[in-house]
């Protein structure tokens, strides 16, 4: 489904997995169900990709397959037919979506993780009443004991029993009644509770989706965690929920976690691949976007197309070409990042459009039609190669200097090198290229045009 001029602002694109998609869910799916079928242990998913990269979007479609009955049934429709298979097709599936970096700094995330798990499980509303009570009971002495232990709790998660809603209240007195008591498991040695909760989860899962059923956990953006935190949910799936009838799918960019390894093990020889093996059982990784396919996203936005359109005449299209070129390499054709600039440049062009209509018949503040391929490319590495923006604001002529140094230049082999070695910000080999295969286009000739691109830039720059 293409972009309109209304749904780039909401990502309506990202609702609705395109074909590649269904077919990594499809597979996914199958795989991790059989390997919890032959495992004693849980089976965890990497979903690996850049920030737009589409992990969300893919989870959403795994998790709709997981727990539609009759699409999942589909997944084994045409295996053949043996022991497992006839297994496999009687088996259900619950699942549940967690975003961890909701609690990111707020609370103990262990504890957050482990409580949005037992509270989004007591709230089933299939699930009968006394099996709600004994989650709720084991939530409760979990967070005792974390509380004693850390000396955070996370009231709040955990939803009553009486009106199916949270109630913080209830609670902040039952803590408050155990502690006071000092009878309960978790008051009196806290420890041997939290060292136990693996069982404890173990036997709550079986309990909630039977001895064949699956619990599917999505564990969203914890690439949005800080590094730390995103460690310690990753180090509480292998501590605390590594059970047999648990699958676990996580949305990461493999560099946070690699970035947090590197902090946290400094001083031990461990490396963020490693460490990710231990954790994760199958790493996928999302391709990155064709640039063609974007394109045809985004076909239907006018800021993009409209006077700009390929359909024109052959000026037009040449300046959409040239347009398009600029804005998928600077961006890497990351979805996300595009419309970030489409919905800022239109937002500049809005406040162009403003400034000249206030002037009546005066001359237009502003050359909307001489300005917008100039803004166009600061926008772009605004947004994309900040540190290059910074520099630029200091010297806008900074991008003839690289230029000249690359074209001067003779072994082709040593052109990047050589712009890099003068000038340190331009470590980025696809930054160096984006200026020289743009340089002419959009080009900032004088003071004058800087002075308008400038002010008209630091309208949307966040500093």
């Amino acid at each position: 489904m293409p972009y309109s001029d209304e749904s780039v602002y909401t990502g309506e694109y990202n609702e609705e997995p395109d074909l590649n998609f269904e077919l990594y869910a499809e597979q996914l799916c199958r795989i991790a169900v059989k390997a919890t079928a032959r495992s004693k242990e849980a089976f965890t998913v990497g979903i690996f990709g850049s920030w737009g990269s589409g992990k969300t979007t893919l989870m959403r479609c795994i998790k709709n397959k997981l727990s539609d009955p009759k699409l999942f049934q589909r997944l084994f429709s045409d295996l053949p037919k043996t022991e497992l298979t006839d297994k496999l097709k009687q088996t259900r599936c619950k699942t549940i979506w967690v975003n961890p970096w909701k609690y990111d700094g707020k609370e103990d995330v262990r504890n957050a993780l482990i409580q949005t798990i037992l509270g989004e499980m007591a709230n089933d509303p299939d699930l009968e009443k006394d099996k709600r009570k004994e989650i709720m009971e084991k939530a409760m002495g979990l967070s005792l004991s974390l509380y004693r232990l850390t000396g955070h709790t996370l009231r709040g998660t955990i939803k009553a029993l009486t009106s199916g809603g949270i109630d913080t209240k209830y609670i902040s007195d039952e803590i408050e009644k155990a502690i006071k008591g000092g009878d309960n498991k978790a008051v009196i040695d806290p420890y041997q509770y939290v060292n136990n909760f693996e069982e404890v989860f173990k036997a709550l899962v079986k309990n909630y989706v039977g001895d064949n059923g699956r619990l599917a956990i999505f564990i969203d953006d914890l690439d949005r965690c800080l590094p730390e935190n995103a460690l310690t949910v990753l180090e509480s799936l292998k501590l605390y929920l590594a059970q047999v009838n648990c699958i676990f799918f996580i949305g990461l960019d493999k560099r946070v976690i690699e970035q947090a390894v590197s902090q946290r093990y400094r001083d031990v020889k461990i490396t963020g691949k490693e460490y990710i093996e231990k954790i994760i059982r199958l790493n996928f990784f999302l391709p990155d976007k064709d640039p063609d396919e974007v394109k045809k996203i985004f076909q239907l936005v006018p800021i993009i197309t409209g006077k700009y359109d390929e359909k024109g005449n052959d000026q037009e299209k040449e300046e959409a070409k040239k347009l398009w070129d600029m804005i998928l390499q600077a961006t890497k054709a990351n979805l996300r990042k595009v419309e970030q600039f489409i919905i800022a440049f239109e937002l500049i062009e809005k406040i162009v459009e403003g400034l000249n209509k206030n002037r009546g018949n005066k001359k237009p503040e502003i050359n909307w039609q001489g300005t917008y391929a100039m803004l166009a490319k600061i926008l772009l590495l605004q947004m994309n190669f900040p540190d290059f923006y910074d520099a630029l604001e200091r010297n806008y002529t900074l991008m003839e200097k690289i230029k000249k140094v690359y074209d001067d230049t003779k072994d082709e082999d040593s052109k990047l090198k050589a712009v890099q070695d003068k000038y340190s910000f331009c470590y980025d080999p696809i930054l160096i290229e984006f200026i020289v295969l743009h340089f002419d286009y959009g080009k900032i000739s004088s003071s004058e045009d800087w002075k308008v691109i400038h002010k008209l830039s630091k309208a949307v720059i966040y500093e």
